[in-house]
């Protein structure tokens, strides 16, 4: 399972790379998919504008949480790598750049993770899907803002996040 995951992500790294005409960017992300910290790279397909659809993939940290009381405990303080991927679609107006992105993926983690398994599982995801709706803005130049709610969704539990991000656009001129 952990080969073919790495196959999708190279795979979705190289036609993101290859589709891309100008609008790419890279961005870090608190909450959201990732469950943590993560780093993205994200691009539109096929327009040469900010609108349309386009892929994400990123990778990231986070620790295990005990969802009912909000701390970790003694069996959920090891940290995990998250791998979000995603496809998504991002409406809006040309100008001015206030753009809503709903889009929806998979991610990975390095061991199973608590957040969405139960305690007497016998089996526990490392994999889990998610949901995620963001309003974007670019208030100076390439830079831009972005904050929004994603649920993830594993075998035994469904989870909703609050992320925000901060990042910039790279331009080909």
């Amino acid at each position: 399972m952990r080969k073919i995951f790495i196959v999708i992500i190279i795979l979705v790294l190289d036609i993101a790379i290859s589709l891309a005409q100008v609008n790419k960017s890279v961005y870090g992300e608190f909450g959201g998919p990732g469950m943590g910290v993560t780093v993205n790279f994200d691009c539109r397909l096929f327009t040469p504008v900010h609108l349309g659809p386009g892929v994400r993939v990123g990778i990231g940290m986070g620790q295990d949480m005990n969802l009912y009381t909000g701390f970790p405990t003694a069996e959920e303080t090891d940290f995990f790598i998250s791998c979000p991927v995603g496809i998504d679609w991002v409406f809006g107006f040309k100008k001015p750049h206030n753009t809503v992105e709903v889009g929806l993926g998979v991610v990975g983690f390095s061991r199973p993770v608590y957040y969405f398994n139960h305690p007497d599982a016998e089996k526990r995801d490392r994999m889990v899907g998610f949901i995620a709706t963001n309003y974007k803005t670019v208030p100076v130049g390439d830079f831009f803002f972005k904050a929004g709610f994603s649920v993830a969704i594993g075998r035994h539990r469904v989870v909703p996040f609050v992320n925000y991000g901060f990042g910039y656009y790279i331009r080909k001129y």
